[in-house]
């Protein structure tokens, strides 16, 4: 069993990476055939033999980020998936929802409570709502980019979508906070009562959320630098276990919901030793009741089908997450077995609260009788359709008219669809920097302009809708 790193034998080996006085060596799997009793004894013993080993402190940060970037392509199908890497449009075939009545009435200074690992996807359906047929140009956003949006963000899908339709230029004013984000900001009862805001966001499975932040590269919102190397260090062999038993992971979405950061730093705790998470669980769960819309990961269909049922707008199917096929099956989940028997006790408290705050708010819009998403029309069988498209697109040649993609267009406007403004973001892919964003514009063929200092212009390709082919 991997172990969490002590309070007093954290700081000290924090002392140590952050000083870098060892010589480089190579780094031994900590967690692997280990049968350590999990006792403030034990944890020593082990912390003085990684010291002995000279874990961490020689190794280089490029080589951290080097076995970050291994892990982060480790993620599974459900992961890819919901964080739109491997998504593909398939609302062209079908138009889009007629408009719902907005049953809680249309949300204003909205703001996105973004808990890692739970639905990055969640942003096509804010920025439809906010920016596209509800924004201020009442127009379709084909909410099918490109996640690469640049060399420092290669799977970014939120940044990709916010940097061809810019909030400026498309969002309706007052629907999204003036500070929205889709970073990992906390919120607490505190803030959502002193502001005007509505806070929105989804919560996902503890075990599951888990074990998914542990294949994206050991996510560790809120750690520093060195206490991100000595996890990937101790947890490095593959090991999910010893990624929710370190010190500072358990308990994020406790802490996000009382003003915390996802994951606690040595720092914040002022010495005293990691609860988890537990002192944050009641702030939390209270928290959480005044939320204006709570959706759930594993129920992300109906969660956004609710999101529209609730606050209006109308639904593109591109919103929805594109693996209907294991809805029956659960393959898309994860093996909870690799966390050998850890238990996230805080966040389950706060995970069964998002339950019951999801189902009351399903019983009081849409009833027993019947689903959110039969309710906008989205039942069985045009699921099933949805599916049968999907599986089409997966075929760049099979992308239908109604994409910017298929229309062959970069920018701009193609009957009601429209493509957005030209990304600014690849041109750091060439090492091209512009004195004025003025240099790059949209042409009168939906194609990117650019011409740079010296008269030469780059190649209009490195504009297209996708950079790359899309399997």
């Amino acid at each position: 069993m991997c172990l969490a790193a002590g309070t007093a034998m954290l700081a000290l080996l924090l002392v140590l990476v952050a000083s870098q006085t060892v010589a480089p060596v190579s780094i031994e799997d900590t967690c692997e055939n280990q049968a350590v009793e999990n006792t403030p004894d034990a944890f020593e013993e082990q912390a003085v033999s990684l010291l002995q080993q000279h874990l961490v402190v020689g190794k280089h940060s490029d080589e951290i980020l080097q076995e970050s970037a291994q892990f982060q392509h480790q993620a599974l199908d459900f992961d890819l998936r919901i964080d739109g890497l491997v998504r593909h449009h398939a609302g062209c075939a079908q138009s889009p929802q007629t408009k719902h009545k907005a049953l809680a009435g249309q949300l204003k200074e909205l703001q996105w409570l973004h808990i890692p690992k739970t639905g990055t996807s969640f942003i096509a359906t804010v920025w439809n709502y906010a920016c596209g047929y509800g924004g201020a140009k009442q127009r379709r956003l084909d909410l099918n980019v490109d996640v690469n949006q640049g060399p420092h963000c290669g799977r970014c899908y939120d940044f990709s979508l916010m940097e061809r339709y810019p909030k400026q230029d498309y969002c309706k004013p007052g629907v999204l906070a003036d500070n929205f984000s889709t970073t990992h900001v906390p919120t607490s009862l505190q803030i959502m009562k002193s502001s005007a805001e509505q806070t929105v966001g989804f919560f996902r499975k503890p075990s599951q959320r888990l074990i998914s932040g542990f294949h994206d590269g050991m996510h560790a919102s809120g750690f520093a630098n060195a206490e991100w190397s000595l996890l990937l260090a101790m947890c490095r062999g593959g090991q999910a276990a010893c990624y929710a038993r370190f010190s500072g992971i358990a308990g994020c979405m406790a802490r996000m919901l009382t003003g915390g950061s996802c994951a606690e730093s040595y720092a914040a705790r002022n010495g005293e030793a990691f609860d988890s998470g537990r002192a944050h669980v009641a702030g939390a769960i209270a928290a959480l009741s005044q939320m204006s819309f709570v959706g759930l990961t594993e129920e992300w269909d109906e969660s956004v089908c609710l999101f529209h049922v609730m606050f209006g707008g109308r639904l593109d199917p591109f919103e929805l997450k594109n693996f209907h096929s294991h809805r029956s099956s659960n393959n898309f989940l994860y093996d909870e077995g690799v966390l050998d028997g850890f238990v996230d006790e805080a966040d389950e408290e706060v995970y069964r609260a998002a339950k019951k705050r999801f189902d009351q708010l399903r019983l009081q819009y849409v009833g027993n009788k019947t689903s959110a998403c039969s309710m906008l029309g989205v039942g069985a069988n045009s699921a099933s359709e949805t599916l049968r498209l999907n599986s089409e697109s997966q075929n760049k040649a099979s992308v239908h008219s109604c994409s910017c993609a298929a229309v062959g267009r970069q920018c701009g406007l193609e009957g009601k669809l429209d493509c957005g403004v030209c990304p600014h973001g690849r041109l750091q892919l060439y090492n091209v920097k512009l004195a004025n964003a003025s240099m790059l514009q949209c042409g009168a063929a939906g194609k990117c302009l650019l011409q740079l200092e010296d008269g030469s212009s780059p190649s209009r390709d490195i504009f297209d809708w996708f950079m790359t082919p899309q399997q």
